[in-house]
């Protein structure tokens, strides 16, 4: 580890077990943040894809009932 995160992980690990915890929660937060955003970022992708195959003719869009009614044929 780098000197600044030594120093981080000593002043961490010097708080309370409540402090620690409230730490902890708040890191694994702005984690789901990025991730979220990155899953976000992915799909906004896809979506953008999907357009461009409808716009270009590549792909026919079908409606809501027929995606159920295909979906109802798959199961058993």
């Amino acid at each position: 580890m780098n000197n600044h995160l030594d120093t981080i992980t000593q002043d961490a690990l010097s708080l309370s077990l409540q402090e620690q915890g409230i730490l902890a929660t708040r890191l694994l937060d702005s984690m789901d943040l990025v991730a979220t955003n990155e899953i976000q970022a992915s799909w906004l992708d896809v979506a953008e894809e999907r357009l461009r195959e409808i716009d270009e003719g590549r792909v026919q869009p079908i409606g809501e009932d027929e995606v159920a009614r295909r979906i109802r044929a798959r199961l058993p």
